[in-house]
């Protein structure tokens, strides 16, 4: 007993080292989890201090430009009064030493600039005169613009106000004179009347013919939710087995009521299955061993060019033992039954219920027998 005492304060003891260890390390994480914050951050700080002393940097490049465009001005300033400081000095010295021949320049030169005066102003009184001139032609252009785009758009107004009157009319027409309910491929005509607000009112007739065609909005529709078969166990000696028919309609009209159909393997089953596109007739290519099931799913698609509709089925295939003897054979209750059906019933009317009886209480399988002289091509058996 003190043996396994001391076993277990020995495994006590080291259970607690573990969880010491363990949370050594966790602290140790929540540290290095601490650092790479602390990383981040700085890192954060530097580029923030990069972004700042790009714009300090910016800053002192305007000032620099900002400090070359005065020095500019300066240095033109300078130039300009350097230069009228020697003209005065020239017009002086003249003036106290050939005071005639001086008298006689200065009336020349105040003739230059009367006439470089006159000159400017001429020519500022023609840039005005062309710039008023320019401002008249460009407020005319601007006026016929206006004038144009506002006739436009009246014109375009009294457009718009004619196509709604005559929308609103038509609309009107039709639908306080349409009584009749139209079907596919009918033609409906409708006498059509437009009239004005003139004086005196303008008036116009005729005859609209519309063909009402058909719309692909329905799906094709089995007769079943769901097909769960028992079938035979047959062997395969070269032709393929028939094993029932799937019977779906869809009523829309020419292509968009023609149904297709076609098998969606499941990954786990055979392919030992396939369908006739047209008739809907599933066919068994190979032997159907007793006690195999086989699931699948057969989607019907109606032909429609434009946007096919389809639906699907799922079907179950089980397939049971044949007897092999069964000394008394099914027999109806009478011998010839004669049934009537329209030529309009839709596919998968129910015709009429026929039953056997078997004596031995087999299970029965029925399924027509086409004769020589029939114009029925397939033989569909159901169970």
């Amino acid at each position: 007993m003190l043996l396994l005492l001391l076993l277990l304060l020995l495994l006590l003891l080291l259970l607690l080292l573990l969880l010491l260890l363990l949370l050594l390390l966790l602290l140790l994480l929540l540290l290095l989890l601490l650092l790479l914050l602390l990383l981040l951050l700085l890192l954060l700080l530097l580029l923030l201090l990069l972004l700042l002393l790009l714009l300090l940097l910016l800053l002192l490049l305007l000032l620099l430009l900002l400090l070359l465009l005065l020095l500019l001005l300066l240095l033109l300033l300078l130039l300009l009064l350097l230069l009228l400081l020697l003209l005065h000095h020239h017009h002086h010295h003249h003036h106290h030493h050939h005071h005639h021949h001086n008298h006689h320049h200065h009336h020349h030169h105040y003739y230059f600039y009367y006439y470089y005066y006159y000159y400017y102003y001429y020519y500022y009184y023609y840039y005005y005169y062309f710039y008023y001139y320019y401002y008249y032609f460009y407020f005319y252009y601007y006026y016929y613009y206006y004038y144009c785009y506002y006739y436009y758009y009246y014109y375009y107004y009294y457009y718009y106000y004619y196509y709604y009157y005559f929308y609103y009319y038509y609309f009107y027409t039709t639908t306080t004179t349409t009584t009749t309910t139209t079907t596919v491929h009918s033609v409906v005509s409708y006498h059509v009347t437009v009239t004005d607000q003139g004086e005196p009112p303008l008036k116009y007739e005729t005859r609209v013919f519309i063909k009402v065609q058909d719309d692909n909005d329905n799906k094709p529709t089995f007769n079943q939710r769901l097909y769960r078969l028992q079938v035979p166990e047959t062997l395969h000696h070269g032709n393929d087995i028939v094993v029932f028919q799937i019977l779906a309609w869809d009523d829309d009209e020419g292509l968009n009521g023609e149904i297709e159909f076609e098998i969606r393997r499941a990954k786990d089953d055979s392919d030992i299955f396939t369908i006739d596109p047209e008739s809907g007739v599933v066919f068994a290519t190979d032997d159907l061993t007793f006690g195999d099931v086989h699931h699948f799913v057969v989607r019907a698609s109606d032909k429609s060019p434009s946007e096919p509709k389809r639906s699907t089925v799922k079907v179950r295939i089980e397939v049971v033992e044949r007897l092999k003897k069964s000394p008394n054979p099914p027999k109806f209750s009478v011998p010839h039954l004669m049934k009537r059906v329209m030529e309009n019933d839709r596919v998968g009317h129910l015709i009429d219920l026929i039953q056997a009886q078997d004596l031995d209480r087999d299970e029965l399988f029925y399924s027509i027998v086409v004769e020589s002289n029939s114009d029925i091509q397939h033989i569909y058996p159901s169970h």
